[in-house]
């Protein structure tokens, strides 16, 4: 467990180390909104990708450790390449080039560590959440010693991006000492595994979709994780750079967005309460209104300190929406489909509402210039929007939040083979920065 724990928190500050600082480092570079777009388009592409098979290909042909180890030495490669190439004032093509390529091997290393975890703790249900805790820590962590080596040295972003390939190289070779985690079975990846349900489906298909969304609450809850995705990029591209202007010193920022996974840490632990008493409708209402107090109040132009504080509310929001979401569509998704719901889930928010919102973000960006807390109405009116239809559409299912657990045993059957219940790890989400 002390191994498992370590290899998310290593994981986590990998991600943490750089990214809250890659917006105002795009915008320093001269980087149009446009282009900061695609940029950060490029994790929301690569979980597409991902959600296609690449964790299914992986679970049937490769040691999970070892493509960890794999994974993550390629992206501590990449990593010293962008900063050999920021040094050398790369142009956006070669940026962008670099960050897909960076996201098609460490996106799909997050779902996989879940996968690695679940597999090899005695108790996962009791005790995956312990270790998952660890990759918050690690993310919080990597975030104040940046704060701290930019304070200490005077050095730009760039120290942000050299300490993440040391984490990601000393990562590659610490999970090579992970425990040994073979592929499940070694059958062609398009055949669909065999669960006590019948055979699982490969992946969102749109046979998959349109089962779905004969319930009508489930395509609202689709639309809604769409057009909340939409707003979700606008926290790390154009909060960071918000911070900054209204006087925060560049190298308090990655510190600033940390103080959203404290309260995501607490909304998890109360999840279960928040739902017997609240229900799906009324949990993910709390969470879209999250976001919209977090970006109303930056809209209105609050203090720097109310704007900081803000940053509590990211967390409320993700736990209580996004979270609470994936439980949603698992718990409608039959057993044999379950695999597929998530995958479909990430596709339609993490992935197409992700880079929408991406797009957006810049765009907005480019088009109110200086403007910038003009810029948080964007997203405020779209989340206000979906917290209308989520409240008067959305219908709770039959089912109550208390007896999921039940329904879950129920589908799995007696003692389930580990072997054929798994779900597809590229069906999990990642660390939720977008």
């Amino acid at each position: 467990m002390i191994r498992l724990s370590a290899m998310m928190a290593l994981l986590y500050a990998i991600q943490g180390a750089w990214w809250p600082l890659l917006a105002i480092h795009l915008r320093e570079r001269g980087f149009s909104g446009w282009e900061r777009g695609w940029i950060y388009g490029c994790l929301p592409i690569a979980l597409v990708i991902a959600s296609l098979g690449v964790g299914r290909l992986v679970d049937r042909f490769v040691a999970i450790q070892r493509y960890l180890a794999g994974g993550c030495l390629t992206g501590g490669i990449v990593l010293i390449l962008l900063a050999a190439a920021d040094e050398a004032g790369s142009g956006f093509p070669v940026w962008l080039g670099l960050m897909l390529t960076y996201w098609l091997v460490m996106a799909p290393l997050y779902g996989l560590s879940n996968t690695m975890a679940m597999r090899n703790l005695d108790r996962p249900t009791e005790r995956f959440g312990h270790v998952r805790l660890w990759g918050t820590v690690g993310w919080m962590g990597v975030g104040w010693l940046v704060t701290l080596l930019m304070s200490r040295t005077g050095e730009g972003v760039s120290i942000a991006f050299g300490l993440a390939a040391l984490i990601a190289l000393g990562t590659a070779a610490f999970c090579l000492t992970l425990p040994h985690t073979p592929p499940l079975d070694r059958r062609s990846p398009f055949t669909p595994r065999t669960t006590p349900e019948g055979p699982e489906s490969n992946g969102p298909k749109a046979r998959v979709f349109l089962d779905l969304i004969r319930d009508r609450s489930t395509l609202v809850y689709l639309i809604c994780g769409f057009g909340v995705s939409l707003t979700t990029p606008f926290m790390f591209q154009a909060v960071p750079p918000y911070l900054e202007q209204a006087g925060l010193p560049q190298e308090w920022v990655p510190t600033a967005l940390t103080l959203g996974q404290l309260p995501e840490i607490a909304a998890l632990a109360a999840t279960p309460w928040l739902l017997s008493q609240f229900g799906f409708r009324g949990t993910m209402a709390l969470g879209i209104l999250a976001w919209i107090a977090r970006y109303g109040s930056l809209a209105l132009g609050v203090p720097l300190w109310a704007a900081i504080v803000g940053n509590l509310l990211h967390g409320v929001a993700v736990a209580n929406f996004s979270i609470v979401g994936q439980m949603y569509m698992d718990h409608q998704a039959p057993g044999t489909r379950r695999a597929s719901a998530q995958a479909l889930n990430v596709v339609i928010s993490s992935g197409l509402g992700a880079l929408g919102g991406s797009l957006l973000a810049g765009l907005t960006a480019d088009l109110l210039g200086e403007r910038a807390r003009m810029i948080f109405w964007v997203p405020t009116v779209i989340d206000l929007v979906m917290l209308v239809v989520l409240l008067a559409l959305f219908q709770e299912p039959d089912w109550p939040p208390g007896a999921m657990r039940r329904r879950h045993r129920e589908d799995r059957g007696p003692n389930p083979d580990p072997a054929t219940s798994e779900p597809n790890s590229s069906c999990r989400r990642p660390p939720n920065p977008v």
